[in-house]
């Protein structure tokens, strides 16, 4: 009997899927991923940086407009005769005196002060000190006060390795900011509009400026004219002008 041949199959080509194929997949994948990843995390920081930069910039413009109106209360209805000081300013602090009600001799003091750090109950913050009577605004402690913008106000930006972004506009306008009062007897007065020189006898007045810093260099953050506060004469000291009741 004669064996039948042997037949071999052809071979075939493997399909589907290969595992290599199936590798390769995956790390393209896990690149996309790792790819949008970064992506999200990168507008997250650019995201909460504009939005507290936002806001600090807004407390920021609100408090400066509530203290250049607040401030020109200044010297409001008090007699060239009363000797007293009318305003006391240092760096982070400036109190005034003014005659709030129609007693002669009544007259009160308010304030405002920028605060850096935390002290007491009170966090950082630039607070509108609560008025009360007074006779002179040296030494005046204020019964209470109100925030006028809160810890924002002193937000710096970061950059993504963590540090901080000084160069960004608005960074650090009240980091290192200082009042300054200028009497006018060094030349650096306030005109004042024409309805407010009254009797001609004041034609300018003493100003309070807020700077992003001591140096003489410094911008200038705010110049607010205290038009009861008439600008000192060479040498003399300013006094209230005519007409400021």
């Amino acid at each position: 009997m004669k064996a039948r041949p042997f037949l071999r199959r052809p071979s075939r080509r493997q399909r589907g899927q290969t595992l290599i194929s199936m590798m390769v997949g995956l790390v393209i994948s896990l690149l996309t991923i790792a790819a949008m990843l970064a992506i999200y995390k990168m507008m997250i920081e650019i995201s909460g940086n504009a939005s507290r930069s936002a806001l600090r910039d807004g407390q920021v413009a609100l408090a400066m407009l509530a203290t250049q109106i607040e401030m020109q209360q200044a010297g409001y209805a008090i007699p060239e005769t009363d000797t007293q000081p009318r305003i006391d300013v240092s760096e982070e602090r400036v109190v005034w005196r003014y005659r709030a009600g129609t007693s002669a001799s009544a007259t009160s003091c308010a304030g405002v002060e920028i605060l850096r750090q935390a002290s007491g109950a009170r966090e950082a913050g630039v607070y509108a000190l609560t008025p009360s009577a007074c006779a002179s605004p040296n030494g005046w402690v204020a019964d209470g006060y109100s925030l006028l913008a809160s810890k924002e106000a002193f937000f710096v930006p970061v950059n993504r390795d963590g540090t901080a972004m000084t160069d960004e506009v608005g960074a650090n306008l009240l980091a290192n900011a200082v009042f300054e009062h200028k009497d006018g007897s060094a030349g650096d007065a306030c005109g004042l509009p024409y309805a407010q020189q009254l009797g001609g006898t004041a034609p300018s007045s003493q100003r309070v400026i807020l700077k992003a810093g001591d140096d003489t260099d410094a911008g200038i953050l705010f110049s607010v004219c205290l038009p009861n506060l008439a600008a000192a004469t060479s040498g003399g000291a300013g006094t209230a002008p005519d007409g400021a009741s």
